[in-house]
């Protein structure tokens, strides 16, 4: 009976072990790598959001701005708008896209900060060249990268729009 205890526990452990890891995964190694993640994956991570949504968005964004973003969701369900944000933080305009091609540069890099290029065309003028940064920062706990500002193709910073509500 102890024994079969024993491999009960043990089979638990390891079943439950890929879960307990994943919730503490990084979405990608390196800041270049989770800088194209966000892009790919979440790229509407500003706007409201879906409560299955808060725990993949508290992988990649760090307290600090998960904080202007929440306040700004819940100014959003209460006054239906009249909010912080009313553009796109990616290109700091509410007409126009990014279209290829995309490229992710690092452009500075210290043990607990790293700024992240990306550059593009925009496509409401589909010659004209643009960029957006993304700064991250290390969470020294799990060693992951994660976005502390978006500063888009206007040179507005998504943490300080936040910041006027």
């Amino acid at each position: 009976m102890k024994n079969f205890r024993s491999l009960v526990i043990v089979a638990l452990a390891l079943f439950l072990a890929p879960v307990a890891h994943s919730a503490v995964a990084c979405v990608a190694t390196g800041p270049v790598k989770t800088a194209q993640w966000i892009y790919a994956i979440e790229q509407g991570f500003a706007s409201q959001n879906e409560a299955e949504d808060l725990a993949v968005r508290k992988r990649f964004l760090s307290p600090r701005l998960y904080g202007l973003l929440a306040a700004n969701w819940k100014c959003e369900n209460e006054e239906q708008g009249m909010c912080a944000l009313s553009s796109d933080p990616w290109i700091n305009a509410q007409d126009g896209e990014v279209l290829a091609p995309i490229t992710f540069n690092l452009q500075v890099e210290t043990a607990a900060t790293a700024t992240v290029r990306m550059r593009y065309r925009f496509g409401s003028t589909p010659s004209e060249p643009a960029q957006t940064q993304l700064k991250l920062i290390k969470n020294a706990k799990s060693g992951c990268w994660l976005l502390d500002d978006l500063v888009g193709r206007a040179n507005e910073s998504l943490s300080e729009q936040l910041q006027v509500q």
